[in-house]
């Protein structure tokens, strides 16, 4: 009863502290400290760039044409690819060790077979490991609207 107790004590303090974030054909979670921007270069697509402390942790993606995997010429070279889904949404994952424990991934998720955007691609690169664990907390919470 105690470990439930603590476990809901914990995620509770979680969801006090995340704001909803609803782009057009998906959404996210987001811890408050995060301040999200878009941008939609052509009508095709959208980037979006999640920043704590004006620090770009995430970027993203939205659309159906995404280029993945990335341009191996970029270094990425070495990375491990695993295929997951993330909240029933099939996933792939590119992650890379960078020097001096920083990460770099790229992650794949195609949100539906029809309609727009198709995908989301997600990236983070020279991340810190907290920074990561905030990149990742939000990649994890992305669900098709």
């Amino acid at each position: 009863m105690k470990r439930y107790c603590l476990l809901l004590l914990v995620v509770l303090a979680m969801t006090s502290c995340q704001k909803s974030f609803h782009a057009e054909g998906f959404s996210l979670l987001l811890p408050n400290s995060v301040v999200s921007t878009k941008q939609s270069p052509v009508e095709d697509f959208s980037l979006y760039g999640f920043n704590i402390r004006s620090h770009l942790i995430l970027s993203a993606y939205a659309g159906n044409q995404p280029s993945f995997p990335p341009d191996q010429t970029n270094g990425l070279s070495g990375g491990v690819e695993t295929v997951n889904t993330i909240n029933g949404c099939p996933s792939r994952r590119i992650v890379i060790a960078r020097d001096k424990g920083l990460s770099e991934s790229h992650i794949l998720v195609h949100l539906r077979t029809k309609g727009w955007p198709e995908y989301v691609h997600f990236w983070y690169t020279n991340a810190t490991p907290d920074q990561t664990s905030f990149a990742e907390a939000i990649i994890s919470s992305v669900k098709p609207e």
